[in-house]
């Protein structure tokens, strides 16, 4: 799997899909075209309230919800209910995502940390065609 270390610092950005700018679905884009998968675009929601209806819902049918992280899966937190309102990608270590949020650069934190752990709402793959 490719490195991301390149990505962690970066500025957030509604809307940002890079090279210097994201939003929290373009890193999750970025780093499956990385991985060489094609995620379709949907326009990030301008709050983090409605990212469960903004995005999870404009790709309902294409993504499923597992168990156990999996590489490259995507994991959802709520921060402030009823919706999820945070995601990131799952690192091949099963350990470690990838994220950012408005109040964040890019960075990579573990999934056991407390802060991250008590807000996970599942974990999300992509569909095999």
């Amino acid at each position: 799997m490719p490195s991301y270390i390149d990505l962690v610092g970066k500025e957030f950005e509604w809307g940002g899909r890079g090279p210097n700018t994201y939003d929290c679905y373009g890193l999750a884009k970025e780093i499956y075209d990385r991985n060489n998968i094609d995620l379709p675009e949907v326009v990030s929601p301008r709050t983090c309230s409605t990212i469960h209806e903004g995005i999870m819902e404009n790709i309902k049918g294409i993504i499923e919800q597992i168990e156990k992280p999996e590489p490259l899966c995507f994991v959802g937190f709520m921060f402030k209910p009823p919706y999820m309102s945070h995601i990131g990608i799952v690192l091949e270590d099963l350990i470690r995502f990838i994220h950012i949020s408005d109040k964040t650069r890019v960075c990579i934190e573990r999934l056991d940390n407390l802060l991250w752990k008590n807000k996970i709402t599942g974990f999300y793959r992509w569909k095999k065609n």
